[in-house]
């Protein structure tokens, strides 16, 4: 059974437009933070953002009142691993090469990404899980 759902925005059949009142801001942007945490979205997505950005993402997190976060690597292989592989293929085949040695060599790129989000969480005094 799936941990996550995103329902809102394959059912919401309102306007998307940011600006019009509360009701339509609030909706507009549960459609656009549902769109954009699709794993193809995603891939295109977090390659483009700077380091800076990233990190800066773990404060803004602390801002909004999150206090407890979880982080883990995504696994490379099987399905996941082959949608992400054809979407770094078709847009950013600049990737692909590395990916697939992160996918073949899991383990130091899964304890590098804790070792920092750890590092950030207790920057930005967020609870830990990884």
């Amino acid at each position: 059974m799936p941990q996550h759902k995103h329902e809102f925005v394959e059912t919401y059949t309102g306007l998307v437009g940011y600006g019009l009142d509360r009701a339509t801001d609030q909706a507009t942007l549960q459609v656009y933070l549902q769109k954009i945490s699709d794993d193809d979205c995603m891939a295109r997505l977090l390659p483009r953002l700077r380091q800076e950005q990233m990190d800066a993402l773990f404060g803004e997190l602390a801002t909004a009142g999150v206090s407890y976060i979880f982080v883990d690597s995504m696994k490379l292989s099987g399905a996941i691993g082959g949608k992400v592989r054809r979407v770094l293929e078709r847009h950013y085949p600049d990737l692909v090469e590395g990916y697939r040695h992160i996918a073949i060599n899991r383990k130091p790129y899964h304890e590098a990404l804790m070792a920092r989000a750890h590092e950030l969480a207790e920057k930005h005094g967020l609870a830990w899980g990884g």
